[in-house]
């Protein structure tokens, strides 16, 4: 499955599952920005990568509670794809 074919999934399920418009913005965006600094496949991605992305973020000036926020909507995704998707 082509990685935008499964954003376009999860936003479809963001929005079956009755999220405000807002967050479902918000966590998509959020993916987004995960997936253009991502340099390998979103399959093959470690809990070390990402806190590479948590240390990249805080040093854009990001305070940890958005940090966390991204966070939070990558691990959203990951969950998606584990269950709904199974991959």
């Amino acid at each position: 499955m082509a990685i935008t074919d499964a954003i376009l999934n999860y936003w479809r399920h963001l929005n079956r599952r009755n999220y405000s418009p807002y967050t479902v913005k918000n966590y998509v965006n959020s993916l987004k920005h995960f997936v253009i600094w991502l340099d390998e496949p979103i399959e093959e991605v470690t809990n070390t990568k990402i806190l590479y992305y948590i240390g990249f973020l805080l040093d854009r000036g990001l305070k940890p509670k958005t940090a966390n926020c991204h966070v939070d909507s990558i691990r959203g995704f990951y969950n998606y794809l584990s269950d709904e998707e199974e991959l």
